[in-house]
């Protein structure tokens, strides 16, 4: 193993977000939905594309994240808004549909094509980063995150109704900064606020693609590495999981009882908890070791 290759199987990868300056041209020219779905697909395919070079080169963990609310982007706002021509081209957030709508149909292109990666690449851990949802819940919610009403307002810009000027950009010479720029969610009416970039941070919806019993059971050993006790208790809590989930299966499938998730998690829980008992790695290969005897069984 190279040097390189080290570095590569030690290190976290984000891809993303991109797309978003691919679609506004054409929603620019006339405001057209359609034609910026048509890109939709070129678009993820080169992003998959890319996540796949990274995987081949040797990265075992990639982030790969969805698009940003577009449509409440106040620059976008400031150069699309001739197009809307009723409240029906308004979200209840005041922020546009038509750029949304293109935000939701190339998260959702691009979650199915990396589901399919992974099954391509079962042992590494390809994760979808859901940063719409997480955006959206700013403009939703401002006051929750102490954000001042105008949402859609940028903290520095040269004016405008969404202090957004093409002439007169943040940090051109006529440009003002409002104070408090922690009270915005847009900074220039391009970038989000430090404030804003650092809620998204928390609060993203994270999704991986589940692979076969299998590729599950031997995920830990690539994706947790290390002997820490931290690492311990994440792969407990991994094979609980799994192993609870197949016998909730097994329930369902043969006894014909209802899937209850509460009761699947309590069992997991009562699993994870009796690891002060009887010692972390103990409990570990026992609950491995019993998933194990029923994959072969299976």
């Amino acid at each position: 193993m190279t040097e390189c290759d080290g570095y590569f199987k030690k290190s976290l990868f984000l891809v993303g977000e991109i797309g978003e300056v691919d679609y506004s041209f054409p929603l620019l020219m006339n405001g057209d939905i359609q034609l910026a779905k048509t890109i939709v697909s070129p678009v993820v395919k080169r992003i998959t594309d890319a996540t796949r070079t990274l995987i081949q080169e040797g990265a075992v963990e990639v982030v790969v994240a969805g698009l940003l609310p577009m449509g409440c982007c106040p620059a976008s706002m400031t150069s699309l808004l001739t197009f809307a021509n009723s409240d029906n081209d308004f979200e209840e957030t005041r922020c546009l549909k038509a750029p949304n709508e293109i935000a939701r149909y190339h998260n959702k292109q691009l979650q199915l094509s990396l589901q399919t990666l992974s099954k391509d690449f079962p042992l590494a851990k390809i994760i979808y980063a859901d940063y719409f949802n997480a955006g959206m819940l700013l403009y939703k919610r401002p006051q929750d995150f102490e954000f001042c009403s105008e949402t859609l307002t940028a903290c520095c810009g040269g004016g405008g109704p969404f202090n957004v000027n093409v002439s007169s950009w943040c940090g051109s010479p006529g440009s003002t900064v409002y104070p408090r720029p922690a009270t915005f969610i847009s900074w220039d009416g391009i970038h989000l606020t430090d404030a804003a970039n650092g809620i998204i941070a928390k609060k993203p919806e994270i999704f991986r693609a589940v692979g076969t019993w299998s590729t599950e059971f031997t995920w830990p050993d690539v994706a947790l590495r290390g002997k820490a006790i931290h690492i311990v208790l994440l792969k407990l809590l991994w094979h609980a999981y799994l192993y609870f989930v197949w016998k909730e299966r097994n329930v369902v499938l043969y006894c014909q009882e209802s899937p209850s998730v509460d009761r699947v998690w309590g069992l997991i829980e009562n699993a994870v908890r009796s690891s002060r008992r009887l010692g972390v790695p103990n409990m570990q290969r026992k609950v491995a070791k019993g998933y194990q005897r029923r994959c072969l069984a299976a």
